[in-house]
């Protein structure tokens, strides 16, 4: 399940900008901080439309159609 707020952590590594989010274990990278914001943003809203089509295959689950 994918929980409703998230940790990003931001770093510089000294040539790129790294942020981690530790809820969907997910590591981005960008040249700027908006970029690598931006991107983690992605990954985030990513793993929230998976979480739900799985949720939505589940539920689907021994269900026929008539």
């Amino acid at each position: 399940m994918v929980p409703d707020t998230f940790n990003v952590q931001v770093q510089w590594t000294g040539t790129q900008f790294e942020a981690t989010i530790p809820e969907i274990d997910a590591t981005v990278v960008g040249a700027t901080r908006d970029e690598v914001l931006e991107q983690a943003g992605r990954a985030i809203v990513a793993a929230q439309i998976k979480a739900a089509e799985e949720r939505k295959k589940k539920g689907r689950r021994g269900s026929t159609v008539a």
